[in-house]
């Protein structure tokens, strides 16, 4: 039998937009991200653990062109003279003493330019929470040359955030999980392109890819997990414990099956406008019908 081998990384644990593998779901979300921010928007993303809200970012910052100057902060702890000093940082841009002035001096020149300054924040908590309000401030004095993407720590901070960043904005929930087939194409996508080979491909034949979505419950960082169990069964595991369920007996001819439905978003304003952020939905939302035994 072919072994694995142990340098390629198809399910890598961080996010890389080089192995997103593009489903209904996710591109409604970027879709949605990039319609908001085309229209002068900012915009909050959500979803479970382990969906690929990181990795989207990175996409969309990929996909917005040279137009946009994106500027990805997974720190979601820090205060906003921090967050400023992070963003001047990365753009190679001395903070100095006044960090708010010297990010305002920055995104004006951009703007001046015909270009726009993002900033994609990851996993924020309460601090970050905090700066929105003064982030937004930051960006009306621009003149929109500043704009923001959220990603909060809790979705619990999702109707918060709707009432800092204000009128307009746009929440994207990406919560649906991956189909079967979905799951099937990016287990041999990741494989095919960490250049295994394909009689080791050819393990993952359909029974196997069904066990791999049901232990996961198509969630990708779980279904990364599950196959690399099964490529490499006698190495040590990331901290995270996932069983893997025994193959199913063959059903029976007639066995019906659901599929799962899901929706493209509807841009839907949030904030301001006598609107109350706390009773906003999500624009992207998903449909999974309860099946006993799945």
């Amino acid at each position: 039998m072919t072994a694995a081998p142990l340098e390629a990384v198809p399910f890598p644990l961080t996010a890389d937009p080089r192995a997103y593998v593009p489903r209904a779901a996710s591109e409604s979300a970027l879709r949605a991200l990039e319609r908001a921010l085309s229209e002068g928007r900012c915009g909050i993303l959500t979803g479970p653990t382990g969906v690929g809200k990181t990795t989207l970012l990175h996409v969309l910052g990929a996909r917005l062109g040279r137009n946009v100057r994106s500027i990805y902060i997974p720190n979601g702890r820090l205060e906003f003279d921090d967050v400023c000093r992070w963003a001047l940082g990365m753009l190679g841009e001395s903070s100095g003493d006044e960090p708010r002035e010297a990010l305002s001096a920055v995104a004006r020149q951009l703007g001046d330019a015909g270009r726009q300054l993002l900033l994609l924040l990851d996993d924020a908590s309460e601090p970050v929470l905090g700066a929105a309000s003064s982030l937004v401030s930051l960006s009306e004095e621009v003149g929109g040359a500043l704009r923001l993407i959220v990603v909060p720590a809790k979705t619990g901070y999702a109707a918060q955030l709707a009432e800092m960043l204000g009128t307009g904005a746009t929440w994207v929930d990406f919560s649906a999980p991956m189909s079967a087939a979905e799951t099937a194409e990016l287990v041999q996508r990741r494989l095919a392109s960490a250049g295994f080979p394909k009689e080791l491909r050819a393990r993952f034949d359909s029974a196997t890819i069904d066990r791999i979505h049901r232990a996961a419950s198509g969630n990708a960082r779980l279904v990364g997990l599950v196959a690399s169990e099964i490529l490499w069964p006698d190495r040590p595991g990331e901290g995270v414990e996932v069983r893997i369920p025994p193959a199913p007996p063959p059903p029976p001819e007639e066995s019906p099956r659901v599929e799962v439905a899901q929706e493209d978003p509807v841009a839907l304003p949030v904030g301001g406008s006598g609107a109350d952020p706390k009773k906003a939905k999500p624009v992207a939302t998903a449909k999974r019908p309860s099946v006993e035994g799945a």
